[in-house]
This record gives structure tokens, C-alpha cells and sequence, in this order.
């Protein structure tokens, strides 16, 4: 085995080791959970190295360097400045945003049936991803390596470009209506997509060809999410169902059914212990993985988007959350199960949910 690049992974902390074996290109995470502004960089390479071969003494140089940047960020530089970049490139309206792991690029897509890129320092365009004969409506990196982009487009394929030429590398097809969600996965294998025709396909990155098929939605497929470890895959459809499938085996593992109209998002926490899913229908529900049980939801007044997230908490001890909002309010989501709103909010316990004022 060879290490070709050493990779980071700002929250939760960890770094990718990218290397070849038997001329194949492989990836592996590992975390760096117990990374805090104190830490010793040095003495945590050279734990590292005792348990990790392909992290030598030749790379100790490098991984200390890619230690300290990654300690670097664990604490905000409240000195920091932004700037504001507008633009009027796209000459139709914009759908979808998303930026690279280092915030360096910007990804939009538009239904101008083009996808830019863009540099976030400067504001100026770097490339723009022609190809698509439809609306592009879902674009992404290939977290955390961003070496590649994938669109999404009504044409009812998705394209992965390259990350930094903007060459298109293939084409996915094999959809009959419009392609409106795409995911990669960890591990830089498999890309998943999403679509009207009440589907989702998975295929292999590096060849574009189809491994196998999410038949089990009855309305369109529109939410897909890795879990972090790329072991398991969330699909949320128009139908009100969330399924849950081993992504190793294809099989679907469980289905979360007690939304009452259409799902918009459904996510895994990092370590994948909880599964968070919203609706139309004005609920947030949170599910136990392992025992595939309701476990806390919560009524808005309005549709809702959700996320998860990280903060610096007390002692350095980083904390999870999960932000759901709307025009009216912005709770979220600890990783003790605590509720949290400008106003209001639930701590879960064994005992159940009590309400507190924030």
C-alpha cells in the first residue's frame, strides 16, 4: 500500500488516508474525536502512527501539518471579516447552493440548465459545467474529498464533473421523470440519486454503472442520506415514508410510516444513533437507529428544513444539534436529547420530555 494524500475532516475531526493497493485507489477515515485546542500535535501523530501503517515516519512531517490546520479551526478567529460577492451570471433563477469542505468554492445550479463555480475569496467564476438539457436542481461535493461535483437535472440524469477542470467525467442514466436529489457517499464508492419517477438509484463513482434500485416508494424519491460510515442509506419519498437500507446487502431494514403527508428531508446524525425526518405535514420526528422507535417529535407551524450541526461547548466538549427552521422559529436538537428554541423547548430523559424556556 502507498498514501498518495492525507485528507481533513473539520467536524467531527479526523483526517482521510488516500492510498493505492493493488492498483486500486482506496479511502479511510479516522476520527480524531479526542482533538481539543490543548492538544499536543505532535505526541497525537505519533499515536496515530502506531496504530495506522500507512502513516510513516516519511509522512510524520505532513501529518503534524494537517494536525495543527485542523487544531487550528476548532476555535473561530472572531477577527475574521467577510465580504459580500453579488453576481449575475446565471441568466435564470438560482436552485441550489453548496460549498466545498474548505469554504474556498462555491457550488450553484440554476435553471439556466448550467452549474458554476465559483471562488468565495475573490467572487469570481471559475468554471462554469455545461451539459445538462433540463433545469439543474441538486448540486454537491463529494465530501470530504471534493475532488469531484455531481448534478442533479430534470433531463432525468445526474453528470460527475471533475472538482477542479470541470470536466465532465460520465453521465448517470437510467431514469424515466425529472432527477432532483443526489448524494454521494463517504467513502468516495457509490452515488445515489433521487426522482420523480418514485426511484432511487445507486451507482458506482468511478464507472457511472448502475449497482441497484430503490423500487420500494410510491411518489417521487426527493431525500437521500449516507450514514457516515456509508453502511446504511435514508430515503424519504412524496409518499410519507422514510426507509432505512443496509447499503452492503440492498435490503431495506426498516420504514419509518407515521408522517402524514409528504417527507422533505431525513438525515442520520454522525454516529448514526439517531434519524431525524420532516414533513410537510409540519412535524420533526426523531428515531432511536437501533431500536427503530419514535423516540421525540415536535409540530411547527410552518414547513420545516433541518440540519445537523456542531458548536464548541463548554470544556471543549464539541456538542451535535439539529437545527429545524421555518420564516417562524429555529429550534434544535443536542446530542443528549435536549430541545433548544429562543423561547422554548424539550429535555428528553428516561423519564420522558419536560418543556423549558431557553
Amino acid at each position: 500500500m502507498k498514501l498518495l494524500k492525507i485528507l481533513v475532516r473539520h467536524f467531527p475531526p479526523g483526517i482521510g488516508l488516500e492510498y493505492m493497493q493493488n492498483g486500486a485507489i482506496k479511502n479511510k477515515m479516522i476520527d480524531i474525536f479526542q482533538l481539543t485546542e490543548f492538544t499536543n500535535v505532535e505526541e497525537l501523530a505519533d499515536e496515530l502512527m502506531k496504530k495506522e501503517r500507512l502513516l510513516t515516519k516519511s509522512t510524520r512531517s505532513s501529518l503534524i501539518l494537517t494536525l495543527s490546520r485542523l487544531k487550528s479551526k476548532l476555535k473561530d478567529d472572531v477577527e475574521h471579516k467577510f465580504q459580500l460577492h453579488k453576481t449575475m451570471e446565471h441568466i435564470l433563477p438560482i436552485t441550489n447552493v453548496r460549498f466545498n469542505k474548505e469554504g474556498s468554492k462555491c457550488l450553484t445550479g440554476s435553471f439556466d440548465r448550467t452549474c458554476k463555480i465559483w471562488n468565495t475569496s475573490t467572487g469570481s467564476l471559475s468554471a462554469t459545467l455545461e451539459g445538462h438539457t433540463g433545469v439543474v436542481f441538486d448540486v454537491t461535493f463529494n465530501y470530504p474529498f471534493d475532488d469531484k461535483i455531481i448534478s442533479a437535472s430534470f433531463d432525468r440524469t445526474a453528470i460527475v464533473w471533475d472538482g477542479e477542470t470541470g470536466e465532465k467525467l460520465c453521465t448517470l442514466w437510467g431514469h424515466s421523470e425529472e432527477v432532483v436529489v443526489v448524494q454521494y457517499d463517504p467513502n468516495n464508492h457509490v452515488v445515489a440519486t433521487g426522482s420523480m419517477d418514485h426511484s432511487g438509484k445507486i451507482f458506482d463513482l468511478q464507472t457511472g454503472v448502475e449497482l441497484w434500485v430503490i423500487e420500494d416508494h410510491d411518489d417521487a424519491l426527493v431525500s437521500l442520506e449516507f450514514s457516515s460510515d456509508g453502511n446504511c442509506l435514508l430515503s424519504g419519498s412524496f409518499d410519507s415514508n422514510v426507509f432505512l437500507w443496509d447499503a452492503r446487502t440492498h435490503s431495506q431494514v426498516a420504514k419509518f410510516s407515521t408522517h402524514e403527508d409528504s417527507i422533505s428531508r431525513c438525515i442520520f446524525n454522525y454516529d448514526t444513533s439517531l434519524i431525524a425526518t420532516s414533513s410537510i405535514d409540519r412535524m420533526v420526528k426523531l428515531w432511536d437507529r437501533r431500536f427503530l422507535k419514535e423516540c421525540f417529535n415536535m409540530e411547527h407551524s410552518d414547513e420545516t428544513a433541518m440540519r445537523w450541526g456542531s458548536q464548541q461547548g463548554l470544556k471543549d466538549k464539541s456538542l451535535h444539534y439539529l437545527v429545524c427552521a421555518h420564516q417562524f422559529e429555529a429550534p434544535c436538537f443536542t446530542n443528549d436529547r435536549m430541545a433548544i428554541d429562543y423561547q422554548w423547548g424539550y429535555r428528553l430523559d428516561q423519564k420522558g420530555a419536560t418543556n423549558f424556556h431557553a
